[in-house]
């Protein structure tokens, strides 16, 4: 059961488009799932606490602690900002990822990591369904629309790492498949049709668990004047396998 100090609607993360800051580090809070919940009472001690920083000093970290408040030790964890249980991917695309997509476009390449146990959230933060879209539907929404007031192009490529060898999902037995999109809906019948049902099919050992780390990289393309493509950046998301 997780608990807060702050009320996260009050609280303003510091700006995540710091050009003095080339890593940020985000914690999520997972939901409850419906057998959670039912498993839950009155008498639940929180087993986890967030400490924010009041408005005015919003450049401090924000710790995590994990640990009954019955027993004293307890472990900290010092991250740039945690979004609570009620906090959507919306609301985190809008204050992590989308201050960085201008940046795009004038020629850096972003990432975005999940990392986190099996079960965490990580696939629904990233990826979403087409109900709930994750953060890399949400991007590519405004990559499109940027690219479309200024004449470029955007393609994307998805690939998966499976025992220190990438496959392109796509089309494994190519290095990498490029895909131009026009549009949401097109994404949309990539990223959770074809990707989904296209899953590198490499032969691992039967006696190994498969687990493989999953990525989608969102190129932004431009054409000169001698219809040569020319790459200007591209964002990377990253859904790394749980342990």
């Amino acid at each position: 059961m997780a608990s807060s100090t702050a009320d996260a609607d009050h609280i303003t993360p510091s700006s995540c488009s710091n050009s003095s800051r080339k890593v940020r580090i985000v914690a999520r809070i997972r939901g409850f799932t419906d057998q959670e919940a039912e498993s839950l009472n009155e008498d639940s001690a929180p087993w986890i606490s967030v400490q924010k920083p009041s408005e005015d000093v919003s450049s401090e970290k924000v710790k995590i602690c994990f640990g009954n408040a019955s027993t004293s030790h307890k472990d900290v964890y010092a991250v740039d900002y945690c979004y609570e249980q009620k906090e959507d991917n919306d609301l985190i695309f809008s204050r992590e990822i989308k201050p960085l997509i201008s940046s795009v476009f004038d020629g850096q390449n972003v990432s975005i990591i999940a990392y986190g146990a099996r079960g965490s959230g990580k696939t629904y933060t990233i990826q979403g369904t087409e109900e709930k879209q994750g953060l890399a539907a949400l991007a590519i929404a405004e990559v499109l629309s940027m690219a479309e007031d200024i004449d470029k192009s955007v393609a994307v490529s998805f690939y998966e790492l499976i025992q220190e060898h990438v496959y392109d999902i796509l089309d494994p037995t190519r290095p990498e498949v490029q895909v131009v999109v026009k549009s949401v809906s097109e994404f949309h019948k990539l990223y959770f049709n074809e990707c989904t049902s296209r899953r590198a099919t490499q032969k691992v050992p039967f006696q190994l668990p498969r687990r493989s780390h999953k990525g989608l990289i969102i190129h932004i393309l431009c054409n000169n004047q001698r219809s040569n493509t020319k790459l200007l950046g591209k964002m990377n998301f990253v859904d790394l396998a749980g342990s």
